[in-house]
């Protein structure tokens, strides 16, 4: 009998938590839509504060004074029932809460064994038409091909295993990395097409770029996947951005979401780009979403690194960090070189975005760092420049080590000294716009 629920009106929503659970606590969570159907024996309670009724409040609080039990709440601040995540998205906090709830620490779920035949939720399943390796169903403890590789998952077939209370299918564990992150990518494809808050966008996207920086990282690369999930969330961003015209407010936003430094930086720095795209001449929609495609992938080959070391603000300081191995160091000096070339080979990109991604730090070919930046790159390259310088300044002023209060007009100045050709001054003194 299961243990641990969740509560939920979104069936998006829970394949995402289904995935994610299963893969980093080795739980199956169980959905339920109204409060009376949870078991008396529940140990943990997720609940996802959305669309919740005041029918469903008054059942939830009489689940409360049950003793033992105990209540995660999504999508509240604060409250007397359980534990609250403001953002229901923000997949981290969440497990970090419930491992913390259940009693066991981020050790014990990384040394928890590996079954040969590793469980899939099925409702997660319905996410994507295939997957690139076979999918299992055990059959009196023993495991038989109900789909192959790369073969059209019926849904049909699905339905009529929930129907006899198949819950869960399997797939051999060598491919149970590359296997989720595809999952979650389509998962998360879905998501971004539904009408979400700015806080929601924001929290989600960043599950996006993880998964495709997860996927980059096996090898695996599935145009079908990555450019549905790619052009979805450079949608979110600039959605989120309009909703938030204000990089303050924004910056408080990832702050309080505890988001990593490679994805703070990519949100910000497309926030400050679009700014200084509403103020040049040649600036417009087609431009700012080209520059949000291109933000979403310029770094994606440093997300291992920031989680690695999230302590890391600049992305040069890994250059000179005790602890980070030659190879690494060799992906920060050629990650726009391997993210253009990724871009290069997918179709369905905007045009020129893989040139913008190669010349991303101020060198045409994408390897190494720019010490005197060059005016033979695209205006949109200059662009990204201009908004990543402006953002280090932004994340300066926010570290409690460093007595520093970000102005822009300083800024301007600094950054004049530091780029010295008349056509990055030009796009500079844009920055006199940014809503702080």
């Amino acid at each position: 009998m299961n243990e641990y629920f969740i509560f939920t009106k979104d069936i998006e929503f829970f394949q995402l938590m289904a995935i994610n659970f299963m893969a980093y606590a080795g739980v199956n969570l169980e959905k339920i839509s109204k409060f009376d159907e949870v078991n008396d024996d529940f140990k943990i309670l997720i609940v996802d504060t959305r669309k919740i009724s005041d029918v469903d409040h008054k059942e939830l609080i009489g689940l409360t004074q049950f003793k033992g039990k105990k209540f995660i709440l999504l999508g509240m601040e604060n409250s007397d029932f359980g534990v609250c995540v403001k953002s229901v998205f923000n997949i981290r906090e969440i497990v970090r809460a419930f491992a913390k709830e259940k009693g066991i620490t981020a050790q014990d779920m990384m040394n928890t064994e590996v079954p040969d035949f590793f469980p899939i939720p099925l409702a997660s399943l319905y996410a994507t038409d295939s997957l690139f390796c076979n999918i299992y169903k055990e059959y009196n403890e023993q495991y038989e091909i109900l789909f192959e590789a790369n073969t059209i998952i019926d849904r049909k077939i699905l339905k009529g295993l929930r129907d006899i209370e198949v819950n869960t299918l399997y797939i051999n564990k060598m491919n149970r990395l590359h296997a989720i992150n595809d999952i979650t990518a389509s998962i998360i494809t879905n998501l971004q097409k539904k009408k979400l808050s700015a806080q929601e966008r924001v929290s989600l996207t960043e599950i996006g770029m993880d998964s495709l920086a997860a996927k980059l990282s096996t090898g695996n690369i599935n145009p079908n996947v990555v450019m549905p999930l790619a052009k979805e969330c450079a949608k979110s961003i600039n959605s989120a951005i309009k909703d938030m015209p204000k990089i303050g407010a924004l910056l408080t936003e990832l702050l309080e979401n505890k988001t990593s430094f490679v994805y703070m930086h990519t949100i910000l720095a497309t926030h400050v780009a679009h700014t200084l795209l509403d103020k040049v001449s040649w600036g417009n929609q087609a431009q700012k979403d080209k520059v949000a495609f291109v933000l979403f992938f310029h770094d994606i080959f440093l997300v291992p690194l920031s989680m690695k070391f999230p302590m890391i603000k600049n992305e040069y300081d890994y250059l000179f960090l005790e602890g980070v191995t030659d190879r690494e160091k060799e992906i920060v000096l050629n990650h726009a070189s391997m993210a253009g070339n990724i871009v290069r080979e997918l179709k369905g990109c905007p045009m020129g975005a893989d040139v913008i991604v190669f010349q991303h730090h101020g060198m045409t070919d994408g390897k190494g760092i720019a010490v005197h930046y060059r005016d033979d790159i695209t205006p949109l390259a200059k662009v990204i420049i201009i908004a990543e310088a402006c953002v280090e300044y932004l994340l300066k002023s926010m570290d409690p080590r460093e007595e520093y209060n970000f102005n822009v007009e300083e800024v301007i100045k600094e950054l004049k000294e530091k780029f010295s050709n008349s056509t990055y001054k030009k796009i500079i003194d844009q920055l006199i716009h940014l809503k702080v």
